[in-house]
């Protein structure tokens, strides 16, 4: 069963992936080192947006605890 539902142009697969990986830009055809780099990118994400989020948050004015309405 796919993770993904796809139609079009997009639902091609990787040469060489027996129709297991879709088409990626990378040339990665196996499942396992797909959904590694999956993760990794998706780590990477998530230390960006997350490490980014407590500083908009902590503007002047919520710090000061004036209403931010």
């Amino acid at each position: 069963m796919s993770r993904y539902v796809v139609s079009g142009s997009e639902d091609e697969y990787q040469p060489g992936s027996e129709n297991r990986v879709l088409g990626n830009l990378v040339g990665i055809t196996n499942p396992t080192e797909m959904n590694i780099r999956e993760t990794e990118l998706l780590e990477a994400l998530y230390i960006q947006v997350f490490d980014a989020f407590p500083e908009c948050l902590l503007s002047r004015r919520f710090a000061s605890g004036t209403d931010l309405g």
